[in-house]
């Protein structure tokens, strides 16, 4: 299997980078063969512009049978226990559409500017139907934003119109980009932080990293 192994950053997948430089074999550039498969790691940037552009220039990507993005995520919910490793389902794109008078959202979709089930929407969402490979993990909405939300009023503003559970800066971008070029994908994300009120203090990122590497190695021991 041709598998595509991509993040935003370094520190998402160093881990994973580390087991497969020292259990795999090199093959080419930050390629390398483990078992019978081929992986090929691709750091995106951070934000829905770094990954659209890179996915779209990343050469390998039609080559591949499956594109597992990895990544940590703020959660809306205390359900999601911090450092804890779900599949993101589906995804929408935060403040895509225009500012009301009431401080209310209409959307690309409200103002008919993008048909809702044009491709690769349904019903004005990005879903992920062939997901199939990690049903043992917990299924979770996405929701992607330009900024990381960290103000009691904007977490206010976001929860009422869309309690999607997990918030993310390049979510939408990896459907979007996966979906329109036929291309299998996953994307497994660990709860890193809750999203409330910005305080750095509350956040696990080492924990939340470690669980989501742990996974996705004995991931590839399995496959």
């Amino acid at each position: 299997m041709n598998i595509g192994l991509i993040a935003a950053t370094p520190n998402e997948l160093q881990a994973t980078l580390d087991f497969l430089s020292k259990e795999g074999k090199p093959k080419g550039l930050l390629q390398f063969e483990y078992k019978q498969h081929s992986l090929s790691p691709m750091i995106f940037g951070v934000g829905i512009l770094h990954c659209a552009f890179a996915l779209a220039r990343w050469q390998e990507i039609k080559q591949l049978d499956l594109v597992i993005h990895a990544g940590i995520s703020g959660s809306y919910t205390m359900d999601n226990p911090l450092g804890s490793v779900c599949e993101v389902n589906t995804e929408i794109l935060e403040d895509f559409g225009a500012e009301e008078q009431a401080g209310t959202t209409s959307s690309v979709f409200d103002l008919k500017l993008i048909d809702r089930n044009q491709k690769p929407f349904t019903n004005g969402v990005l879903i992920n139907k062939k997901s199939n490979f990690f049903n043992q993990l917990p299924q979770k909405k996405g929701l992607t934003v330009l900024r990381a939300t960290g103000s009691k009023q904007t977490i206010e503003r976001i929860y009422r119109s869309r309690p999607e559970e997990i918030e993310s800066m390049e979510g939408a971008a990896v459907f979007y980009s996966c979906l329109m070029m036929d291309v299998p994908f996953v994307s497994i994300r660990a709860i890193s932080n809750y999203i409330e009120p910005r305080n750095k203090a509350h956040w696990k990122i080492e924990l939340a990293i470690q669980n989501l590497n742990d996974f996705i190695i004995q991931t590839i021991k399995e496959i």
